[in-house]
Formats: structure tokens, C-alpha cells, sequence
């Protein structure tokens, strides 16, 4: 059991109580206790690679003011050293448990603007050369596409929902192919909301040297919804929300950290990435639910349709 390799491990742990929690899409948590989490690492990543991002982020950030004013997810060691243990095939961590308060998209817009200045601004040739992300296409969603298209397309049912649905999202593939992908600084790759509490960013396992484009992007796209599974009126934000959001981002992140293609890009960016997370969701409905799961039918088919709505808004 999951406990004796925790207690061989972690052996001043092992009174603690293991409580389930959310994991999200790819990933498996635990509360242990009040204040650590344990977690199972996605067989995606390789764990000894993000206990050498971990340690280069916790380095670079020393002296800036996002370790100042925010607090980054601490992992313990093991008693024989590492920041992760194996059982069964799978490798998990434990780390300390950052207060959860979800707070409001304003403020974790100022988080991330916060997070992606300081890692812009800030040279760190080690950082730059040692960071490894887990798929260095991931954020380069033009050259992705394709493949996304293909596992629909080859899995389309003519006179389907699915069918009609990709029929209408067709036209505006040109969001996706024109997409100015540049891969320049730090950025955090998954700051949808679930990744924000009152005192930071949490889940930096996709941490690469990408696009802040797309980090802001996916960050205003998470914005625009309540939960992703609802098509509901009242799940999708207001045009006023989102211009609250957008201005709290800028006054820190402002317009001269974007190169002149981002900044032409910018508005369509949110559009964009999620339009691109519909079509996998779509994909993913169509295979089975292999990647992201799914906890009912047809929640993949759901989720799909929410980020094509979002991504077919005008704010």
C-alpha cells in the first residue's frame, strides 16, 4: 500500500491521515494531515528533471519581489534525499501545503503579471540552459494542430454532434495556425485558476522556457469560466469582469514585455488557447477519454463545447 512506501520514505509521517482531494486532469492528491500533500507525478514528466526545475525556480527567484510578496510550493525530501519515492510503477512527492483561499481572477492576474516580470527581467544562464519542460512543443500550438486534427478527424462519425460541432469551429482554425509562438523566458505553463491561492502560484511542473503569450492567454481563458463542464449562462464571465482581469495583468506586465507580434496577438490570444484546449477535449471524447479522463460521459464532449464558446466569444 501506498502508505508503507510512505512511511519507508517519510517515516515522521506515517500517524498522518490520507485524505483524497482534486488532483486535477492527470494527476493524484492527497491531504496527509493539515499541512503536506501528497501527490502522485504524472508518468508525462520525469521526476528527477522537475526536482532540478524545482530547485533552479527556487534559486532564481531568491532576492525578487514574487518571493517578497507570494510563496512557492515547497518539496520535502526523503529520508534518503530525494524529492520523490517510488511505489508501484509511479513516483510521488510530498510537499508543504500552501493555504488554498481561492481568492479573485484580479488578483491572480497580478500573481502571474507578477510571476512572468520578474522572470523575464531576470537573466539566469543555468536556469535557461537546465530547465527542461516535460514537451517543448506544448505551448506551440500552430505546430501541434495537425495532430489534433487528425485524431478528430479520424474518429468523426458523419451527421455526429461531434461532426457538427467541428464544422463549426473550422473556419476559425486561423487562431490556432497564426498564433506567434516564441519561446524567450520562463513562464509557468498551466496558470488556470485551480493553480492560484492567496499566497502564489502552485504546480510548476510544466515550467518551461516558453511563450508568456501563451502563459497570459491561457491564464484569461481560465478567467472567462467558472467550471469548465458547464454551458450554463452564468459559468462564462462578463465583458466587465474580463476587462478588470485584463487591466490588473497589464499594470504589472505591461505592454513592452510582449514583443510587437504578441502585442498584435494579444486580444486573440485567449480566444486562441481556447479554442485549441476545445479541440482536445474533443479529441480526447473521441478516444476514450485517454489523457484528461473523464468522471461522466460525455464530460470531455461538454468540456469541448465550453472552450469553443469561449473561444467564439467577442469581449
Amino acid at each position: 500500500m501506498i502508505t508503507e512506501a510512505l512511511a519507508q520514505s517519510f517515516p515522521q509521517f506515517c500517524d498522518l491521515s490520507l485524505t483524497s482531494i482534486d488532483g486535477g486532469h492527470i494527476s493524484s492528491s492527497y491531504a496527509l494531515g493539515d499541512s503536506l500533500i501528497l501527490q502522485r507525478i504524472s508518468r508525462l514528466f520525469n521526476p528527477k528533471q522537475l526536482a532540478i526545475n524545482y530547485e533552479l525556480l527556487n534559486q532564481a527567484a531568491i532576492g525578487t519581489s514574487y518571493k517578497r510578496d507570494y510563496v512557492l510550493p515547497e518539496w520535502l525530501k526523503t529520508q534518503s534525499g530525494e524529492f520523490y519515492f517510488e511505489y508501484q510503477g509511479d513516483y510521488w512527492r510530498v510537499m508543504r501545503r500552501i493555504r488554498n483561499d481561492k481568492i479573485c481572477d484580479v488578483h491572480n492576474a497580478k500573481i502571474l503579471a507578477t510571476f512572468l516580470r520578474i522572470a523575464s527581467e531576470t537573466e539566469h544562464p543555468s536556469l535557461l540552459t537546465k530547465i527542461v519542460g516535460f514537451n517543448p512543443d506544448f505551448q506551440n500550438i500552430s505546430k501541434t494542430l495537425p495532430n489534433y486534427l487528425t485524431q478528430i478527424t479520424s474518429n468523426l462519425r458523419s451527421n455526429s454532434e461531434e461532426a457538427t460541432i467541428f464544422g463549426e469551429v473550422s473556419p476559425h482554425l486561423h487562431l490556432i495556425s497564426n498564433f506567434p509562438y516564441e519561446a524567450r523566458s520562463l513562464v509557468h505553463g498551466d496558470p488556470k485558476r485551480e493553480n492560484f491561492t492567496e499566497e502564489g502560484l502552485i504546480d510548476f511542473d510544466t515550467l518551461m522556457i516558453g511563450s508568456p503569450l501563451y502563459d497570459y492567454g491561457d491564464f484569461m481563458r481560465s478567467a472567462a469560466i467558472k467550471l469548465e463542464d458547464s454551458l450554463d449562462d452564468d459559468n462564462f464571465a462578463t465583458p466587465d469582469h474580463i476587462t478588470k482581469v485584463v487591466r490588473a495583468f497589464s499594470e504589472i506586465y505591461s505592454g513592452d514585455f510582449f514583443t510587437e507580434s504578441e502585442l498584435r496577438f494579444l486580444s486573440k490570444a485567449p480566444r486562441a488557447i481556447a479554442l485549441n484546449l476545445g479541440l482536445r477535449f474533443l479529441a480526447d471524447h473521441l478516444q476514450n477519454n485517454q489523457y484528461f479522463g473523464a468522471k461522466y460521459s460525455g464530460q470531455n464532449l461538454t468540456r469541448a463545447k465550453v472552450m469553443i464558446k469561449v473561444a467564439l466569444a467577442t469581449y
